[in-house]
């Protein structure tokens, strides 16, 4: 790696929606060769304008893999966060066989300072364990702590911030006034390829080897469900009596959740994450040690990302 930054990026789930975001923030920032690895039998539509589109076996018995890695500065790893560890260990093996020295692993979450959070969160362990498979492959890791993703969040199903955009029904947890870092998907892309593009080494200021084996923590919002309601009135100019308002203690709805997940009933999971993390004694929050201003990050308008989301609900554009 002779250039003064990471280079050539690649990407694994480049053709999802959050994935495509993450793309769009690396080539309009022009800094990078983006290309997209994915498996040979997909038929997923690829963002334009990708430096090169290579397909391997995730999982192939020989050095597919890593051939298709060749070259590499980064691995990025996007994929849904019920996918099978086994995926991420194969792609690491290869990113290790194939010379690559990053890998952004799949993990795009809370801050790992909050330790119980993680933990009830049933993700961190996991992805704590992958950082360290990293290490011992001699590779070093960044990840991006980034809250809940908020235009998702909102727009998906009532399982997750409690809106219901098709019925107009929301379910607000507790009195719905305890405050919890989001992030858009716009401001993590921006994120990831504002440190891509650090300088490896500098005698101040931010750089990749500051970076390294440590998350970038960043946010767009540190709101309430209140204030999500407020603006979803605000944007779609409905009034609150159009509403249907339902209520639920956030420790019941974490309790069900989790006894529905016992069950087999993925729903669970979901219902269980989003209600824990507005647990007015340990709520999703890392609003005081953000990157945004050491990255440049612009400030987002609230009510333009809660249009997006009400956009994306009434499309019924699911991920």
């Amino acid at each position: 790696m002779s250039a003064s930054h990471l280079r050539n990026v690649l990407i694994v789930g480049a053709a999802g929606q959050f994935g495509s975001h993450i793309v769009q923030q690396l080539l309009e920032q022009g800094k990078h060769n983006v290309s997209a690895l994915t498996r040979p039998q997909s038929s997923a539509s690829m963002p334009s304008g990708l430096h090169s589109v290579r397909k391997a076996d995730y999982h192939h018995p020989d050095d597919e893999l890593a051939a298709a890695m060749k070259g590499q500065d980064i691995l990025v790893i996007i994929m849904g966060y019920m996918a099978e560890a086994s995926t991420s260990i194969a792609l690491i093996d290869a990113a290790a066989a194939a010379g690559i020295k990053y890998i952004i692993p799949n993990e795009w979450g809370t801050d790992r300072a909050q330790v119980q959070l993680g933990k009830d969160l049933m993700l961190a362990e996991g992805q704590i364990k992958i950082c360290k498979y990293i290490e011992s492959k001699g590779l070093k890791w960044i990840s991006i702590g980034c809250g809940f993703w908020y235009d998702y969040s909102l727009a998906n199903n009532r399982e997750r911030f409690g809106f219901d955009f098709a019925e107009k029904r929301v379910t607000i947890f507790d009195d719905g006034n305890t405050k919890i870092t989001v992030s858009t998907w716009a401001q993590i892309g921006l994120c990831l390829a504002r440190v891509l593009a650090l300088p490896f080494e500098t005698s101040s200021g931010p750089s990749i080897s500051k970076y390294e084996n440590s998350q970038v923590l960043v946010s767009s919002f540190h709101v309430s469900q209140r204030d999500m309601f407020e603006s979803v009135l605000r944007v779609t100019g409905d009034q609150q009596s159009d509403w249907t308002i339902t209520s639920e203690a956030a420790e019941d709805r974490f309790a069900r959740g989790m006894e529905l997940l016992q069950k087999g009933d993925l729903a669970g999971f979901t219902l269980a994450m989003y209600s824990r993390a507005v647990f007015a004694d340990d709520a999703m929050y890392h609003e005081s040690k953000v990157a945004n201003a050491v990255l440049g990050l612009p400030k987002e308008d609230f009510d333009e990302a809660t249009r997006a989301a009400v956009s994306m609900a009434r499309n019924k554009l699911q991920c």
